[in-house]
């Protein structure tokens, strides 16, 4: 609801603030916690290496085979601490096990050039696969970081369109039932009218008793009080599209004002006012706006106690024109979720 030139929002302010909670974030997803056999596994990794050395520098050099197929084990503790501990696990046991082996290479193997060389070629190697591993095994370890967040994602927002889909067959359900709450509420008022025929042919044939005429009186109220709840009802279940004109503000409250003074000044409240001055006028539903400040007032008169006042304040804040509507009453308990 602007005013057409500076286009400020409209604000109207009722008798008390209520606390909401902030819908907290939904929470990540937990990292993979430290394995407790992380102590037990490097000294496995460890005790395999000195085995398979252990094993090389016990073994005679009149047996190559044997050296060949335990410097291949080397690559069991090196694959093994990739996957463990990636991505550096791989080549740190892989500088383990050659610092162990390497001895063994040039005490033993002296004298076997080539032969040297070749295991000197199969230490490097070791670093290759250990490099090669760890990365691999660091990537798996990503990929699988990733499918539980991309999974927890997914529950989150399955939880949230499921509470969406609830809500929906909620206001479809209350929709059905204010429809054929306002169908019931019409058919209420043909029997109103009928009512309302009846007592007056009654009233006639009965002349103008005292008796009578007060039963009359209290009876043809009651049908009027019963007719303007339902269409009260029934202009609440088909409301109107707002009609948006250009309107002054402060006369739209005053008008306000001056429907409720009489009530308010029956129960010994005062209702004090201060207008702000150069309000621009709004584009706003008049009757709507009306309506919604009635309410707000006549809920502070209800709860103001005798002789209290209420304050009704508009002015233009930030681009914004506020109307506020205070009371002196107790106020709504914290707790109150209504």
């Amino acid at each position: 609801m602007r005013p057409p030139d500076q286009q400020p929002s409209l604000s109207v302010s009722g008798l008390a603030s209520r606390p909401s909670g902030a819908p907290g974030r939904p929470e990540s997803p937990a990292t993979e916690k430290r394995n407790p056999a992380t102590a037990i596994r490097i000294l496995l990794l460890v005790l395999g290496a000195a085995v398979i050395s252990l094993l090389h520098y016990s073994t005679p050099t009149d047996k190559p085979m044997l050296h060949v197929i335990f410097q291949r084990c080397y690559y069991l503790p090196i694959i093994f601490a990739s996957f463990w501990f990636p991505p550096r696990g791989g080549i740190a046991m892989a500088a383990l096990t050659a610092a162990q082996y390497l001895p063994h290479v040039f005490l033993h193997w002296r004298h076997e050039v080539t032969y040297q060389m070749a295991q000197l070629t199969e230490v490097l190697m070791f670093f290759v696969i250990g490099a090669v591993a760890g990365i691999l095994s660091e990537r798996e370890k990503r990929q699988k970081q990733r499918y539980f967040t991309t999974a927890a994602e997914l529950e989150s927002a399955y939880d949230e369109l499921r509470g969406t889909l609830d809500q929906l067959r909620l206001t479809d359900r209350l929709a059905s039932l204010g429809t054929m709450s306002a169908g019931m509420a019409h058919e209420i008022k043909n029997p109103l009218a009928s009512i309302s025929g009846s007592l007056e042919i009654l009233e006639t044939e009965l002349g103008g008793k005292a008796r009578e005429h007060e039963f009359f009186q209290i009876l043809r109220k009651e049908i009027h009080r019963l007719t303007g709840i339902v269409d009260r009802y029934l202009e609440f279940a088909r409301p109107h599209p707002p009609q948006r004109v250009e309107t002054d503000f402060n006369d739209l409250v005053r008008t306000v004002i001056q429907l409720t003074r009489k009530q308010a000044a029956s129960q010994g409240i005062t209702i004090e006012e201060d207008f702000g001055r150069s309000l621009p006028r709004l584009i706003v539903d008049g009757e709507q706006i009306r309506q919604v400040i009635l309410n707000l007032v006549l809920n502070a008169v209800q709860a103001t106690p005798s002789s209290g006042p209420v304050s009704v304040v508009t002015r233009i804040d930030s681009g914004e024109a506020i109307c506020s509507i205070r009371d002196c009453g107790p106020g709504l308990p914290a707790a109150d979720p209504h």
